[in-house]
């Protein structure tokens, strides 16, 4: 609960040729004064400052030797100092009445320089002081210790004495004692001990304690003692010694007076520390101080004997330091807390010189730790080790809890330095929620700033808050002793030498009080704690000389106007609150119980402190200062889910030792207070909960969801961990029988691995701090790194469930596991449970008579995360613990079915790994090839690719052999022993949403590379690498070769895999999962292009086109259109319909879609539409023209030719259009236009309706894209049915001409086109009966079902395409010239830079022309060859 902050301080003494040999404080430690040989030197704590120096002469050296030791009288009046010739020299400590403060700061008189802030004034005053030699006493042999006991000095010497000298250095003769006289035993009942005599043994070093009653001394043979005496008179013939058994190499001593504890310091590197028993009254070990052997190894060698020990101010810790080099700060229990030994200094010659101190002494509250040390150096420009011994001052931050161990914030990490606040800002406030609405109602512009900072904090990171306290405060009221913290973390408060002042996080704001002289008139001496939104506190009132309680509302200003008093008769010690209760224990051993009452009014609201009982435990107590905590609690040791209000408790912590005092139900009685009849509870006899107790916690609330969590007490014992006192509730069938010896609660051990300072029981979590190191740029060899504070947290679930195993309570673990099932580490901590069982157990060499591990098994099996906590507790294991584990678990095999039963296919995945380590490898072959089936029908494509390369990895001369040890596994457990595989252009584009910018066939779509840009920003969410498109042209550019290429041709295992990925490819084929088979294709390498060329007069064929419809938006989740959409012809042309009619059919959509059970309408921000208002009106000007046009048009003319201008459309940023010599071929009937008779019932939309219907019909841009990657795919294979479906979803007229001209080529089947015929018509029957919005759609293509039937005859329709340059004649979307030979069509495109006007030249041939054709000579056929050509240019 101390870690060190920051650098060391070193000091620049004014004797600068003199080399520091101690240090040392008065009483308040306010002043330190530094030995040296020849000298002494005064310093003022704050300002650290040297007040005076005393420089002994020449002849004073000479005559009384050099200084040695040195102790302050209790008043800070007088010094005394050792010399190495046997004397004692006093000193007066003077301060000059004449001077007001030694150092004055004077302001410039230029105003630019004056000081603005007052900050850079110092408030504290510096007294000066002067030191003036006054007597001297010579004593007979050499001294060796010096101790000050109330108003005398207890001086050692070498010859065995111990002289009792006054101050005002007389000899008080009559109670010199010798220490041959003195008789040792081991406890106090013998009546008769051995002494010494003769042997010549001296005391070594030696310290008093006045509540332990006695001195702690350190022989010079090295047996530790501790000398006491029935009087504190020590009267010689009272005095007698108890001897420390098994401690024969002692150095050092100190004693802890608030918990009664002795520590020595031994030659081994240890420490070990000792209390004196109750009833013997003898030297009982608690704990020893070691270092751990695994990190620090040989730490005798390398650190030597204990030099020093100190304990800190108020007993919370141990400073211990070594002969060779380093310290260390243990807790008062024996816990670990820090060690420079561990430190990074950068360099191995540092570490070996690394803080050698002779001297050390705490500062006040602990803040700072003086030392005498020697700087780290090493060598430079090649020359000798150099030493510089200085002054340090070691910065240090501690837990509030260590003075204010009631305060109501206990479940946040609180820390304090001597300037600042360290709030822990991570997951210990997730459960707190603020109580008071009052408290919440700030100003709007701190509630999004509240609401910030509480996110943040939510995260769990590992920062501190840090909040500087005000010097304003500070400057005049340091140091800071009590701090205190709100349950919800949002408020503290701090108390120094006088006054109070306290911080809000949600306004952040210090408020302190505007009278400074109320500041002053009272004195924080025992408790501060937050009470809902007031400030409770135990203070003694400096103006009328009377010890208070006292009340401040956060709300107010600080002011005495609104301060609640409550005059108490001795001083408060420690204050605790629980609900509506409040507990003060005060220095009469006296602990008093309170009600709080808040009673408010439209006003004002008061808060009434009334007393309610008071309780005499001074048989309890040794002193009142050996009370660290008293605490009100709820728990008992009857079982109570739901704890009644006002059955509080209370818990004791003396000394270490934990007592709990409860009330006694039967003899509760009445008493009237304020007229009012009130139950004053009486309290029982104590019981004792257990030993060695630094800190406890224990919730301030209970939780109907996890009551054994809520209602346990946890306790801190240091080195032997953390204790719970966890209560057992009995089942709820079992509550009228439950037996009687059954214990309601029991004590279960917890290990730790951390130093705990909070306890977060919903979440199962022990938050602490650690102190680490940084070797910083700006350190230089000569200093030590800088120190900083890291938060650490451990999970406790696992403990608990262990040791409740163990004591055969399955049925309590079962329902705390229950409870935390929902925590995300839920599975890790099960994980921990198994592990560590299975490594006790399975690398013990004795028999184990009961093993636990069969028992956690049991207990893990009756959660769903048992095959996932298993396979993961192996994978962390010894592959040679792994039969001991399966052996109990049961076969591997087994498990990995169970995974694939339950689908957990990643969990079996793991189990391949054991496997292929525990059988032999065609076994594990056969599993993976099981699960590789089971990965492909689940979709997990990833996990499917990792099983192939497991496979191809296998190799098959180890099918019979299994394999000694494995290398470790990769994300899903499987071995990477091929090589990375370069994905193909094929794999990604269909992930990404990405086709290659250019390509060799004429029915390719390419993609512009704004689009490329931006699917590539939309694809990052899928995790694969971004790979273009194949060239469909094989010898053009050679496709990269596959993953199973790497192998040679004829592997049976390649071909076995092969086979399988094509079964399932065929499988999603047929059940018409293209957007399944893309992910499929893109991630396991299936070439899709050779794989539809072989499926498209097989698997690839469409029986029923409706159902493949509705297949195809259900798997793309593209929505339906609607009964008005703008449509295109080549992807683009936008022509709109009619809903006002549509309308009473749209019931029939609704209806078809719900058989199908998927009618998905996208937000219409997923595409942008961004036709003008004058290029639509245009547009639906056109569409008239159009239909006016096809109604009287004839198409018998010998040969039509339209004039298509194609212009860039900078805004639109769909897919680009290109067309190659064998691009589309129009029939005669594709320049066929709508018939009167289905146009008569249309009506055209307004230009809102129609944009709106548009952006809401169509699907997001990263779906568009995939389709029409997966529509050039299927175009280039030749699997025109799905092909045909796909252009009809995206609504592209020119995608269904490239599919009827494709249909056409001389390689398709007759039946192809009749097919293709068919589900036209039968989609375009659909379109007309339930579907209303791809009726105008059909339509617009309805001339291309016309054309696929007159192609399945002998005679056919040539049309010429050709592309020219845009010209302003035409702009709309469909035009007809005058002349009827010549046909321009104008298109408005969804394809980015495509916008213009399509030409189309062609010849109708009547049936007259078809028989004159056949008479027709050479010259006619080649014309007809001539005109079955097609031309588009794109300019």
């Amino acid at each position: 609960m101390y870690f060190p902050i920051g650098w060391p301080k070193y000091l620049e003494l004014r004797n600068s040729n003199s080399v520091p040999i101690s240090v040392f404080c008065n009483r308040d430690r306010s002043l330190f004064g530094v030995l040296t040989d020849d000298s002494i030197s005064i310093w003022f704590i704050r300002p650290c400052v040297e007040v005076t120096c005393f420089k002994r002469s020449k002849e004073s050296i000479d005559a009384f030797g050099l200084n040695q030791l040195a102790e302050w009288k209790p008043d800070s009046l007088m010094i005394v100092i050792t010399t190495s010739c046997n004397h004692l020299l006093f000193f007066q400590v003077d301060v000059d009445d004449s001077i007001k403060f030694l150092y004055e700061q004077l302001d410039s008189k230029i105003s630019g320089l004056r000081r603005e802030s007052d900050e850079l004034f110092l408030k504290e005053k510096v007294p000066p002081i002067s030191l003036e030699h006054i007597h001297t006493l010579c004593l007979n042999s050499k001294i060796s210790s010096l101790v000050c006991i109330r108003d005398e000095l207890m001086v050692t010497t070498m010859d065995g004495h111990y002289w009792r000298v006054k101050w005002d250095a007389v000899l008080n003769e009559d109670y010199t004692l010798n220490l041959s006289n003195i008789s040792f035993r081991f406890d106090q009942l013998q009546s008769r001990g051995s002494t010494f005599h003769g042997t010549g043994l001296f005391v070594k070093n030696m310290e008093y304690s006045p509540i332990i009653g006695g001195f702690s001394v350190v022989l010079s043979n090295g047996q530790a003692c501790f000398i006491t005496a029935t009087t504190l008179k020590f009267e010689p013939h009272q005095v007698f010694g108890i001897l420390a058994q098994d401690v024969q190499n002692a150095l050092c001593t100190a004693v802890n007076h608030r918990y009664r504890l002795i520590a020595y310091g031994l030659k081994n590197a240890q420490g070990i520390v000792f209390c004196i028993d109750d009833i013997t009254g003898a030297l009982q070990s608690t704990h020893q101080l070691i270092l751990s052997s695994k990190d620090f190894p040989d730490i005798e060698a390398a650190a030597g004997g204990v030099s020093h020990l100190k304990w800190t101010p108020d007993g919370g810790a141990l400073a211990m330091t070594w002969e060779k080099g380093g310290f260390a700060i243990w807790s008062v229990f024996g816990a670990l807390l820090m060690c420079s030994l561990g430190w990074d200094y950068g360099s191995a010659d540092v570490i070996k010189n690394a803080l050698k101190i002779s001297s050390m002494e705490w500062g006040p509250e602990g803040y700072q730790l003086w030392t005498v040390a020697e700087k780290p150096s090493i060598k430079i420009m090649n020359e000798a080790f150099h030493s510089n011994i200085k002054v340090a001052l070691f910065q240090f931050a501690k837990s509030a809890l260590t003075v204010n161990a009631g305060m109501t914030g206990r479940e946040h990490v609180f820390l304090q330095a001597e300037d600042r606040l360290y709030v822990s800002a991570g997951a210990d406030i997730i459960h707190n929620k603020p109580i008071n609405p009052e408290r919440s109602s700030e100003p709007e512009m701190n509630s999004s700033t509240l609401s910030l900072s509480r996110e943040q904090m939510l995260v769990g990171n590992k920062q501190w808050i840090i909040i500087p306290i005000p010097y304003a405060y500070l400057g005049n009221n340091w140091p800071i002793r009590y701090t205190a913290i709100d349950s919800q973390g949002q408020s503290m408060a701090v108390a120094g030498r006088s006054g109070l002042a306290h911080y809000s996080l949600i306004t952040r704001r210090w408020k302190l009080f505007g009278n400074e002289t109320q500041e002053r008139d009272f004195v924080v001496m025992g408790g501060l704690l937050w009470w809902e939104d007031q400030i409770i506190l135990g203070c003694y009132n400096l103006r009328d000389l009377r010890d208070e309680i006292r009340v401040y509302p956060q709300e107010s200003k600080l002011d005495n106007q609104f301060v609640r008093v409550v005059k108490m008769d001795s001083q408060v010690l420690q204050l605790s609150a629980l609900g509506d209760r409040l507990l003060s224990f005060c220095a009469d051993s006296h602990l008093t119980l309170f009600l709080l009452q808040r009673k408010t009014s439209p006003t004002s609201s008061v808060l009434h402190v009334t007393r309610l009982l008071e309780l005499d435990v001074s048989n309890l107590v040794f002193h009142p200062a050996c009370v660290v905590s008293s605490l009100l609690t709820s728990l008992c040791t009857e079982t109570v889910r739901w704890p009644r209000k006002g059955d509080e408790s209370i818990l004791l912590n003396i000394c270490g030792r934990l007592l709990l005092l409860q009330q006694d139900p039967v003899s509760r009685t009445s008493d009237i207070v304020n007229n009012n009849s009130q139950k004053i509870p009486s309290y029982g006899l104590p019981t004792v909960l257990a030993s060695c107790v630094e800190n406890v916690w224990v919730c301030s609330h209970s939780s109907k969801e996890t009551p054994h969590l809520t209602e346990a007490l946890w306790i801190a014992c240091g080195a032997h961990g953390m204790r719970v006192w966890l209560p057992l509730f009995p089942r709820d069938g079992e509550k009228q029988r439950a037996h009687n010896f059954m214990s309601k609660r029991i004590m279960l051990p917890v290990p730790v691995y951390i130093y705990p300072l909070a306890v977060l029981y919903e979440d199962a979590v022990i938050l602490g701090a650690e102190n680490e190191t940084v070797l910083l740029p700006a350190d230089s060899y000569s200093k030590n790194p800088f120190c900083i504070i890291s938060r650490t947290s451990q999970v406790y679930l696992h403990q608990i469930l262990r040791q409740l195993l163990k004591r055969n309570l399955g049925y309590h673990a079962w329902e705390i596991a229950r409870s935390c099932s929902t925590l995300p580490y839920f599975p890790h901590s099960l994980e921990l449970l198994l592990h560590e069982i299975l490594e006790e157990e399975a690398t013990s060499s004795d028999p184990i008579p009961d093993a636990l591990l069969p028992r956690v098994i049991d207990f893990i099996q009756e959660f769903p995360v048992f095959l996932q906590t298993v396979v993961q507790c192996a994978r962390k294991t010894e592959l040679a613990l792994w039969p001991y584990l399966f052996s109990a678990v049961g076969n591997p095999k087994n498990l990995f079915q169970a995974c694939l039963n339950h689908g957990q296919l990643e969990t079996a995945a793991s189990y391949l790994i054991i496997l292929q380590n525990l059988e032999l490898s065609s076994i594990s072959q056969q599993h993976a090839t099981l699960l590789l089936d089971s990965a492909l029908e689940a979709g997990k494509w990833e996990l499917a690719n990792e099983l192939v390369r497991f496979l191809k990895a296998i190799d098959p001369s180890d099918n019979e052999s299994v394999p000694r040890s494995f290398i470790p596994p990769n994300k899903y457990g499987l071995p990477h022993s091929t090589p990375p595989v370069s994905p193909t252009e094929d794999d990604l584009s269909f992930v990404l949403g990405t086709v290659s910018l250019t390509r060799g066939r004429s029915q390719s779509t390419t993609v512009s590379q704004k689009l490329a840009s931006v699917m590539q920003d939309k694809s990052s969410r899928v995790q694969h690498q971004d790979i273009a498109r194949t060239i469909s042209d094989p010898h053009t550019i050679p496709r990269k070769r596959r993953i199973s290429d790497h192998k040679e041709k004829g592997n049976p295992e390649e071909f076995f895999i092969d086979t399988l990925l094509t079964q399932h490819a065929r499988k999603l084929l047929s059940s018409g999962k293209l957007k399944d088979l893309g992910y499929f294709a893109a991630h396991l390498d299936f070439h899709l292009i050779t794989f539809f060329t072989k499926e498209r007069n097989h698997t690839a064929r469409v029986d029923d086109f409706i159902r493949a419809l509705f297949t195809l938006h259900q798997d793309f989740q593209w929505p339906f259109p609607l009964s008005s959409t703008i449509y295109s012809t080549n992807g683009v042309n936008k022509v709109t319909d009619s809903t006002s009619h549509l309308d009473p059919k749209l019931s029939l959509i609704e209806s078809s879609l719900h058989v199908y059970n998927k009618l998905n309408v996208l937000n219409a921000n997923d595409v942008q539409n961004n036709v003008s208002e004058n290029k639509q009106s245009e547009n639906l000007k056109n569409f008239h023209n159009l239909t006016n046009t096809n109604s009287s048009s004839s198409l018998d003319a010998p040969e039509h030719t339209i004039e298509a201008h194609l212009s860039p459309k900078p805004k639109e940023n769909l897919l680009t259009l290109d067309l190659s010599e064998n691009s589309s071929l129009w029939t005669e009937d594709s320049i066929a236009t709508f018939d009167d008779e289905n146009l008569s019932s249309l009506s055209l939309p307004t230009e809102f309706e129609s944009i709106s219907e548009e952006l809401v019909s169509r699907g997001p841009l990263e779906t568009e894209v995939q389709l029409r990657y997966l529509l050039q795919l299927l175009m280039e294979a030749g699997c025109l049915d799905w092909a045909l479906l796909i252009a009809i979803i995206l609504r592209d007229a020119m995608s269904v001409i490239r599919v009827v001209n494709s249909a056409k080529q001389a390689e398709q089947f007759p039946n192809v086109l009749k097919h293709l015929r068919e589900g036209m018509a039968s989609i375009e029957l659909w379109a007309e009966k339930e579907c209303l919005g791809y009726k105008t759609f059909m339509i617009l293509v309805h001339n291309q079902a016309k054309a696929l039937s007159k192609m399945s005859s002998p005679s056919s329709s040539l049309l010429k395409l050709d592309i020219q340059a845009p010209s302003e004649d035409y702009c709309s979307d469909i035009l007809y010239d005058n002349d009827q030979n010549h046909h321009r069509l104008s298109t408005s495109s969804d394809i980015p830079g495509i916008e213009g006007t399509l030409v189309l030249h062609g010849t109708s041939l009547d049936k007259e022309d078809e028989s004159s054709s056949e008479k027709s000579d050479d010259s006619v056929d080649s014309q007809r060859k001539d005109n079955q050509t097609s031309d588009c240019v794109i300019s």
